[in-house]
């Protein structure tokens, strides 16, 4: 008892397995709207997963073997035969002969499963507690698939395959290749693991036994390999109506020879499928079978398109890139203006790390980069005009100064950016789509919009792209700068200086003999010279190894290598669902 427990919570987790499978490929089939044949992929996977949660519900219920087949191919008499007793399910030559579904069960309570899916009206119910195939089954006889009625029998006859465990092909001996209910029955076999699908050749007597042997049979097998696209491993050929308790023969149709492969059938029904247990593993398999083809399908369409799909991916990888590349390049007008902004950003970054006396001197630097040489003509003496002159040009060249840094700092030339970007992507995206097109997506996708990001994320991108790239080299040139040694090299001498004149002043003070005012304005003339002198060395050095136009060439330069791996299109709608899509050939 536990050990048949713990089989069934076996079973129910590979069936939970195999439904979570196939909802995430649909999950992923749902997000790919712009993909014509992923619609009829996704419904696919979501009736597979319906079929499969209705093996898990009756994993404990007897295996229901449906038999299938077209008008006169002798269904009813098939079944008859195998439960071992006449007349169970009505035969003759009216037709259609079998008008609903017919469930031959031990008990009336095995049919339950199909009250739950099929309407009283359409379905009969026959006991037979003698049989003894019916000890671990149910046997259904199902409606011809080819009467007068069949608009009204098709859905009936696709509810019942849908809850069948081993389906029976019943196929008409005297004209076995009937490619309509070879056709019809296509789709429905694939369902099926290999032992659950049988395929029977009845009236078998009526013809010769060596054309039956030698061409008829081995002929029929492969024409049902090649139409159902799979081996069928178990092909009996039958006389059914020779296994009622009462044939009747009429005068003349008795049967031609004795080649009849009905004990093999019954065998492999009876013994096989009749074993305890057999149900739950059946049926395990068939859901592995619905789970194996619906993924086989859903790989073979985007297989077949996976070439266009990946070129597509390569084509607005490289047309993204390339225009990221205009874009850039329209970054580059006025560079005069952003040269001068890139210098009093670098200097007001050496502020913020240089100390000493050289530090002093590098914050008034920066101060006097925004104000100009007009900050100076404001205290020149001497013409009160010029005085005049210099103040405005003061607040001019500030003005300038940081409109400029501004303007590095904000990427004013990203609109002339954005435009080029999407200009060089709407003169490759023709090419782009139609590739798209071919492989099933939806035409709307020619219209470059669906690719292009908005104005404003663009333009926010490109600015982010620009001021991250200038904020690194900045950084990167003003850490070069002001490292330890490079601060006590520069500022020592002026140090020095402050110190030996503290120490003279100190000594003399302190031994009553004071300095006169001349030792003191040669000192600090002394001083500010040595302090102006490193200072203007340590300019000479910024501006060799950190100039405006080197640090701006290195910005590009860093902002080119960025770009490479920069994603707009490949990034949009349109790019994010070719990348699931190749994910489904993994």
């Amino acid at each position: 008892m536990l050990s048949r427990h713990l089989d069934d919570i076996k079973a129910s987790a590979v069936i939970g397995t195999y439904k979570n499978e196939l909802k995430n490929v649909a999950d992923i089939l749902q997000r790919i709207p712009l993909w014509r044949p992923g619609a009829a992929l996704s419904a696919q996977c979501d009736a597979a997963v319906d079929m499969i949660g209705r093996l898990g519900d009756r994993l404990d219920r007897k295996l229901v073997v449906s038999l299938i087949g077209p008008c006169g191919s002798g269904k009813s008499t098939l079944i008859n035969a195998l439960a071992g007793k006449d007349g169970l399910s009505e035969t003759g030559i009216r037709r259609p002969t079998t008008r609903n579904v017919r469930a031959v069960v031990r008990r009336a309570t095995d049919a339950a499963m199909f009250r739950e899916q099929v309407n009283a009206g359409q379905m009969t119910v026959i006991t037979a507690p003698e049989a003894p195939v019916l000890d671990h089954m149910v046997l259904v006889d199902t409606p011809d698939t080819d009467s007068t009625q069949q608009a009204a029998h098709i859905p009936l006859i696709e509810e019942i395959i849908g809850l069948s465990d081993i389906l029976v092909c019943v196929f008409d001996g005297e004209n076995p290749k009937r490619k309509d209910h070879v056709d019809f029955m296509a789709p429905y076999v694939k369902r099926f693991h290999g032992m659950s699908l049988i395929a029977v050749v009845n009236k078998c007597d009526r013809q010769s036994e060596t054309e039956l042997k030698e061409q008829i049979m081995p002929a029929f097998s492969g024409f049902l390999s090649d139409s159902w696209d799979q081996q069928v491993n178990n092909l009996f050929c039958v006389s059914a109506r020779s296994h009622l308790e009462h044939p009747d023969w009429d005068p003349g149709t008795e049967p031609r020879h004795g080649f009849d492969q009905y004990d093999d059938l019954y065998g492999l029904i009876h013994d096989t499928f009749g074993k305890s247990g057999f149900n739950t593993t059946q049926r395990l398999r068939n859901a592995g079978q619905i789970r194996n083809h619906v993924m086989k399908e859903v790989g073979a369409t985007v297989q077949a398109v996976k070439n266009e799909l990946a070129d597509s991916a390569g084509l607005m990888r490289q047309s993204e890139a390339g225009a990221m590349k205009s874009a850039v390049s329209a970054l580059k007008s006025d560079p005069v203006r952003q040269h001068l902004g890139i210098n009093v950003q670098l200097y007001q970054k050496l502020t913020q790390r240089w100390v000493g006396p050289v530090g002093w001197l590098i914050a008034i630097w920066a101060r006097i980069l925004v104000f100009g040489s007009g900050f100076a003509a404001m205290f020149r003496l001497g013409n009160p005009l010029r005085m005049l002159f210099g103040a405005f040009s003061a607040v001019k060249h500030y003005k300038s100064s940081t409109a400029a840094v501004k303007a590095v700092k904000e990427g004013r030339q990203t609109t002339s950016a954005m435009v080029q970007y999407r200009m060089a992507v709407m003169q490759d995206w023709p090419d782009i789509a139609e590739k798209l097109v071919g492989a099933g997506f939806s035409e709307s996708i020619r219209h470059a919009d669906a690719v292009l990001v908005a104005n404003d994320g663009l333009s926010d991108d490109i600015l982010d792209l620009w001021t991250d790239t200038l904020e690194q080299c900045l950084d990167t040139n003003a850490d070069r700068l002001s490292n330890f040694a490079l601060q006590i090299v520069f500022n020592l001498p002026p140090v020095g200086m402050l110190a030996y004149v503290g120490w003279l002043t100190t000594t003399r003070f302190l031994s009553g003999n004071i300095l006169s005012s001349d030792f003191f304005l040669h000192a600090f003339l002394t001083i500010g010279i040595v302090l102006f002198l490193t200072f203007f060395i340590f300019q000479g050095i910024a501006r060799i190894l950190a100039n405006g136009t080197k640090v701006y060439r290195q910005t590009f330069e860093s902002l080119q290598n960025r770009v490479r791996t920069y994603r707009t299109i490949s990034r949009s709608p349109v790019g994010e669902q070719i990348e699931q899509l190749l994910q489904l050939t993994d």
